[in-house]
């Protein structure tokens, strides 16, 4: 069996799997404090408990060089923890890696994959073939998208991340619902129809179609994966992004995550056989 670990803003994900890499077991556990250095004991305990189930891949959300964690903004308690030892890699590169070959980009050799969750995360196929420039590409959310905007957790401003993600929405929320809340909360009452609920999800939605008609005419894919937690919403943030989604080539696919646990799946990919 083997082992693939998404280490994300909320938590820590392993999902065991057996040599067809079908899922046997389970786990999650919630960071006590993402952005104390209490994190890296955390890590380095969860990794611990699962090294009994067999070799382990991780996906890390942030910027990964030589198996370091040299900076994750949403959980800067592991930056500077070395990860030798075990095959790690940014998060969204493993689902990349995972949606490719299994999920719903397995039918384009030249496709772009997008998470959004507590930040926004990307990854790069080109000829179905993970593309990492000098070891960080892909890092879509921290692209500039407003001018002097909001103050990003990297340190920047304007990051399309703080108009695309958890915070992002909680800060939508309050702008148009009156009060902070939660996606989930968010999403509720977007189904049951609340118009401003909607237009929270529709307010991400056009950022994140500006930022995908820049990166459509970069690098002109196939087709652009959305995954993560806020995915589930999917339907509503498309609505904002057909406002602002306009690349010169029109024949670009903007699609849904396939899988479950991706990142995972794309972890346990990368050891090989």
């Amino acid at each position: 069996m083997r082992v693939g670990i998404d280490v994300g803003g909320s938590g820590m994900r392993a999902v065991v799997y057996d040599k067809r890499l079908k899922p046997v077991k389970q786990f999650f556990e919630p960071w006590k404090n993402p952005m104390y250095n209490i994190s890296k004991k955390q890590l380095l305990s969860f990794i611990k408990k699962m090294k009994k189930y067999g070799s382990i891949g991780l996906g890390v959300a942030g910027f990964i060089r030589n198996k370091k964690v040299i900076d994750s903004p949403n959980i800067k308690g592991i930056n500077g923890l070395s990860l030798s030892g075990y095959i790690v890699d940014n998060d969204v590169n493993m689902f990349a890696i995972a949606e490719n070959k299994f999920g719903a980009g397995k039918t384009f050799r030249d496709s772009l994959y997008i998470t959004v969750g507590t930040g926004l995360g990307g990854a790069i196929i080109i000829d179905n073939k993970l593309y990492k420039g000098n070891g960080m590409a892909g890092e879509f959310g921290h692209m500039t998208i407003k001018f002097n905007g909001r103050r990003c957790l990297c340190g920047r401003r304007g990051c399309l991340e703080e108009y695309v993600s958890k915070r992002a929405i909680q800060q939508f929320s309050r702008n148009y619902i009156g009060k902070v809340l939660d996606p989930k909360d968010v999403y509720l009452l977007a189904r049951k129809g609340d118009r401003n609920a909607i237009k929270v999800f529709e307010t991400a939605g056009e950022y994140l179609g500006i930022g995908l008609t820049n990166l459509s005419n970069i690098l002109d894919p196939e087709a652009i994966i959305i995954g993560g937690g806020i995915s589930g919403a999917f339907r509503f943030i498309m609505g904002g992004v057909k406002k602002t989604f306009n690349p010169v080539n029109k024949n670009v696919k903007i699609l849904k995550s396939k899988l479950k646990h991706p990142v995972c799946l794309g972890a346990v990919i990368s050891l090989g056989k």
